[in-house]
């Protein structure tokens, strides 16, 4: 096993990246245990009903009263967690050199961001309790199917509809870089509509590579903070790592593996979630008062999860690296961009093992490197053994 510093990372830079990955870590449990906290608070002190029982005195029409139960308490818990928000994404992101951001941005980008999740959530949120009110017996299948098919939207919409709102994008101006990444991506057999820059810098400092989207909508991305910092070799490599996840079809993959534990997840509500109203006496499963006990319980469910789908996304990450150094075939230049990326992104490279098995969704840096260290190795060894064949 290798030092960092001999694998060339940072050693200082890294040391402030445990530094920061450990603060964020003991900040969530933070958040967790006190959202967990205030949701059995909420019950147990009847607030939920309450406000459920002062919409009615004014609207007895199911739609309009779960809508204004969920703009209510969402934008309550929204202005409640505000401050712990603003420590964690802007002045921690400031404390460690990696926001540009000022407040004035972030406070608008956060106002974007509620309104944005207001209107997606109402949206599942009706049809979900449309369902419990109709076809009580199925309505977690039925929940099941409009989920799976809306996470396909919102993936094929995501960079066209979603991203442009918080980020600024323009056809990349250098030619010659964006016919090298296109023709890796016709050599890869993926189509991609075009290489676009996304301006990143007036906000963060951290450096984006991705192909995003599905079908016609998918485009090869590039933060201005990776144009400016990176070789074209480099993020020939980034691309590549991207271009092997559409490759093994790991987007679709992933899809079907959300789909999957969504399933579990809305079985296990329907199953558990009839006792647990129960328990607290609200009068059945499609009370809107119990709507925070739906909202903690998928809380858990993923929580516990996590771990399983960090294990598979990190298994994909891996195949995609390989496919990146075979596709590509300069090792070198992928083990430079992931010492850059690790270091600028204050990315830990060498996390405990059980933070990386909890928390980590890719490879750990250091693991990323050796393994290209390795295939580097294997290229000279191959190379030295053909040469002397053929003596």
């Amino acid at each position: 096993m290798s030092d960092i510093a001999t694998l060339g990372f940072d050693k200082e830079v890294q040391k402030r990246a445990k530094e920061y990955d450990w603060h964020r870590l003991k900040l969530s449990i933070v958040v967790f245990s006190l959202s967990f906290l205030a949701i059995i608070l909420i019950i147990e002190f009847g607030i939920s009903t309450a406000l459920k029982d002062f919409i009615t005195q004014y609207t007895s029409v199911e739609w309009v009263i779960i809508a204004l139960f969920l703009l209510i308490g969402y934008s309550f818990v929204w202005v409640i967690m505000l401050p712990l928000n603003f420590y964690e994404d802007f002045l921690l992101e400031h404390k460690y050199d990696l926001s540009t951001q000022t407040g004035k941005s972030w406070i608008f980008d956060r106002l974007k961001g509620f309104m944005l999740s207001l209107v997606l959530i109402l949206g599942v949120v009706e049809i979900v309790y449309y369902l419990l009110r109709e076809v009580s017996e199925f309505w977690w299948i039925i929940s099941w199917v409009f989920m799976t098919i809306f996470s396909i939207i919102m993936a094929y919409v995501a960079p066209v509809l979603l991203m442009p709102i918080f980020y600024k994008y323009e056809p990349i101006s250098d030619d010659n870089l964006k016919k090298r990444l296109l023709g890796f991506a016709d050599k890869a057999n993926v189509k991609a509509v075009g290489v676009f820059k996304m301006k990143v810098g007036v906000k963060t400092k951290r450096a984006v590579g991705a192909l995003a989207g599905l079908f016609r909508t998918r485009r090869i991305i590039l933060s201005d903070t990776l144009l400016e910092n990176y070789t074209t070799d480099e993020i020939e490599g980034i691309i590549g790592h991207e271009l092997g996840h559409h490759v093994y079809k790991h987007i679709g993959k992933i899809l079907i593996e959300g789909s999957m534990f969504m399933f579990l997840g809305l079985f296990l509500a329907d199953q558990l979630m009839e006792g647990v109203i129960q328990y607290f006496e609200f009068k059945e499963i499609s009370d809107i008062a119990a709507l925070p006990l739906f909202g903690l319980f998928f809380a858990i469910f993923f929580m516990v999860i996590s771990p399983i789908e960090n294990t598979i996304s990190r298994r994909a990450e891996r195949q995609a690296d390989q496919y990146e150094l075979e596709l590509v075939q300069k090792p070198d230049a992928f083990i430079s961009s992931m010492t850059k990326l690790c270091d600028q992104n204050l990315r830990d490279a060498d996390p405990h093992p059980i933070i990386e098995f909890l928390f980590y969704d890719h490879p750990s840096g250091k693991k990323r490197v050796e393994h290209a260290m390795e295939f580097k190795l294997n290229i000279q060894t191959n190379t030295v053994n053909m040469s002397i064949v053929g003596k």
